[in-house]
């Protein structure tokens, strides 16, 4: 009995853990959206401001009032970077706590220094793409602007296109 125990623990840790992964319904890997920010211009209270970071460049922004009218981004900039995860040289310095409640508390230091020139690989590229919506009417923006919503669409025709939606910023006060 005690061989039949020791191969289905394993089973059910790794069924357990298999469980918990991130998919969605359709059995591929859930994608979070990419980091994005929409706010107003200072200097410009009519236009809207769209920051995104990801892998693919954003392609086209479209503002959409809840009666169906469009509103283009009349100006959408792209910078593709690779952030270069080997620079800083390989030495580390790290400091550590541990300890639990029933346990005392310690501490550990400690230094790393690459053997043999390990390096990490490069960061993947990834696009930082700033677009500005102009809004041609803030009265019915400033009325409405919870059910407005910014589209915004990733990819190139050489790739794909993906959209994602978000609600629009609070109009500025004034």
């Amino acid at each position: 009995m005690a061989p039949m125990k020791a191969v289905l623990a394993p089973l059910l840790i790794a069924l357990l853990l298999a469980g918990c992964a991130s998919e969605d319904g359709g059995g591929r890997r859930a994608v979070s959206p990419p980091p994005v920010t929409a706010g107003f211009l200072a200097e410009t209270p009519d236009v809207i401001e769209l920051s995104v970071i990801d892998r693919q460049p954003v392609d086209k922004v479209e503002l959409l009032a809840p009666d169906g009218r469009i509103f283009l981004a009349h100006r959408i900039d792209r910078e593709k970077t690779t952030r270069d995860s080997r620079a800083g040289g390989g030495l580390g310095v790290g400091v550590g706590v541990f300890g639990g409640s029933s346990t005392k508390v310690g501490t550990s230091f400690g230094i790393g220094f690459p053997l043999g020139g390990v390096e990490a690989p490069p960061t993947a590229p990834h696009y930082e793409s700033v677009a500005l919506v102009r809004v041609e009417d803030m009265a019915g923006y400033r009325s409405s602007w919870p059910r407005w919503v910014l589209r915004i669409r990733l990819g190139t025709p050489e790739t794909s296109f993906r959209s994602i939606e978000i609600p629009a910023p609070r109009p500025p006060d004034g």
